[in-house]
């Protein structure tokens, strides 16, 4: 029809955008993680990693968890009657303040790895 509009649910597509944005910075957390392990084992020949980078690239699939526990959650809250607007804004928060949280974590736990102190090597026997 001509005169139709579209009447999607602006919760939604707020959903929506926060799932994706949760999604990259899981591709992201993972992929940089993978590719700075492989980085620092061809550049620091008898250097150890520390334990939450060996930790990110161990478990990193885990963080999956966060956009699929934040799609489920937020399609409860709209379903919700009487509807919860609190709700869903704090989950929205919640899921944006994760998602950057998680790649600033990343970034900066990978740069310490380079920073000499951080740099444990293994005792010469």
């Amino acid at each position: 029809m001509a005169g139709e509009t579209s009447t999607t649910d602006p919760k939604l597509v707020r959903l929506l955008a926060a799932v994706i944005a949760s999604a990259m910075s899981v591709v992201f957390v993972v992929a940089y993680s993978h590719v700075s392990r492989s980085r620092f084992e061809y550049q620091s020949e008898g250097a150890q990693l520390m334990h939450v980078n060996k930790l990110m690239c161990a478990h990193g699939g885990w963080l999956w968890l966060l956009p699929s526990v934040a799609v489920l959650a937020g399609l409860i809250l709209t379903r919700r009657r009487p509807p919860s607007a609190a709700s869903f804004e704090a989950l929205l928060a919640i899921v944006w303040l994760v998602s950057l949280g998680l790649v600033g974590f990343c970034l900066v736990s990978w740069q310490l790895q380079d920073v000499p102190i951080f740099h444990l090597h293994e005792a010469a026997i």
